[in-house]
């Protein structure tokens, strides 16, 4: 006798659920692409807004080590920090120099004679009733641009002075005003000599070498040098 055939069981409906879990999942994903955007964009202008900051920090630091001031400094031509210093003058260098003045005067055939030599040390560095000031780019790539007033020769302090000579003429005598005169165009001496020999030029370079030092490659700092006004005293 034939075998009858065994049934197979019926086919399982598909699920209702595939398509909502499916979607359920998607959201889900999007969800946290979505957070990890925000995330990131919220570090991202957390960044530049602390990128200013700390530029703005490290510029007040490297002039207060080198100048002892607070300068001006702008972002984007925009103020950030108002130039602020407890002193006048800064002295950067100070060197020793040697004069002489010679004053012959003849009156009548009578010839007076005043030679002097003075030792003076010469101060030289800035005025800082000046402006100072540094202007920053929130750009990346974009030195600090330095201005700084130019050095001047601030003062001469007298070490010695020493009188080489004093000769009275028979009648045309040596006055009290005489030696005052040639003792008080010693320290203009100095000054004088002290800037041909180019001690705001080595003060300048001084200050340069100084403060491109502090600020690293790249982008680095760009600095200028204001020229001074009109003339007067060497500056």
């Amino acid at each position: 006798m034939p075998e009858e055939p065994v049934a197979s069981p019926p086919p399982t409906p598909p699920s209702r659920l595939g398509f909502p879990a499916a979607f359920l999942g998607a959201v889900v994903v999007m969800a946290f692409v979505l957070m990890f955007a925000l995330w990131r964009c919220e570090r991202v202008a957390t960044s530049a807004a602390a990128a200013p900051s700390e530029a703005v920090a490290s510029v007040a630091r490297a002039f207060k080590e080198i100048l002892q001031l607070q300068p001006r400094v702008t972002i984007n031509e925009r103020v950030v920090l108002n130039q602020s210093t407890p002193l006048l003058e800064l002295t950067v260098l100070q060197r020793e120099v040697e004069v002489e003045r010679e004053m012959e005067h003849t009156w009548m055939g009578s010839t007076k004679r005043v030679r002097l030599r003075g030792h003076y040390r010469v101060k030289v560095g800035f005025d800082l009733s000046q402006s100072f000031s540094v202007d920053l780019s929130d750009q990346p790539g974009i030195p600090a641009r330095v201005s700084l007033p130019a050095p001047r020769i601030l003062g001469v302090e007298q070490i010695r002075t020493e009188v080489l000579a004093l000769e009275n003429g028979l009648w045309n005598r040596i006055t009290a005003d005489n030696l005052g005169t040639e003792l008080a165009a010693l320290p203009d001496e100095a000054k004088r000599k002290a800037f041909r020999a180019g001690v705001t030029r080595e003060a300048e370079q001084a200050i340069v070498q100084q403060l491109s030092a502090r600020f690293p490659q790249p982008p680095g700092v760009e600095v200028k040098i204001v020229p001074p006004g009109p003339p007067g005293q060497p500056q």
